[in-house]
């Protein structure tokens, strides 16, 4: 369910942003798309629209792709885009992309960003507590953080402990 997308990416920027992908180390884009023609029933993955797909290598069927400027872990030379000032996002080698609506106190999301909930990278540690893993994801230059236990999966949950507004979606 990570792999398949229904959120259509109209440019390939920031704004597009509508998605992870299933590792979680860089922002995506959902790679669907409207064709001239209907699909072959085979590759129809919308009943009601039958031209919608995406491309011809993963049998037309949307899914995210990861983003050329959407590494969360700035690998190689291609780094995030970032916007440490309204999202708190952060690169680095413990930084994931999350999905959310969080903004900074006092900040609104970026003209760029079209969607309510949107992709952003934010610094992430994984502990085992009582047997259990937790993820704590935190905030540049705030010092909000939200942590999600191995049972909140999907849940979103609201920024503590800082001026963060909005909501992160735990990772699976």
């Amino acid at each position: 369910s990570n792999y398949f997308c229904t959120l259509r990416s109209d440019t390939f920027d920031q704004g597009s942003f509508t998605g992870c992908t299933p590792d979680y180390t860089t922002k995506a884009y959902c790679n669907l798309m409207e064709y001239s023609a209907d699909l072959d029933s085979l590759y129809q993955y919308f009943p009601s629209k039958p031209k919608l797909g995406g491309d011809q290598y993963s049998d037309f069927c949307p899914v995210y792709r990861d983003a050329s400027n959407g590494h969360c872990k700035d690998w190689g030379t291609t780094k995030a885009t970032v916007y440490e000032t309204e999202l708190g996002e952060e690169t680095g080698e413990f930084s994931r992309c999350i999905m959310g609506s969080a903004v900074k106190g006092g900040q609104s999301r970026p003209y760029q960003i079209t969607q309510t909930t949107f992709a952003s990278c934010h610094k992430v540690s994984c502990v085992l507590s009582d047997g259990l893993y937790e993820v704590t994801i935190t905030f540049k230059g705030d010092s909000a953080s939200v942590t999600c236990r191995h049972n909140e999966a999907g849940l979103s949950k609201s920024p503590t402990g800082g001026t963060m507004t909005g909501l992160i979606v735990c990772p699976d």
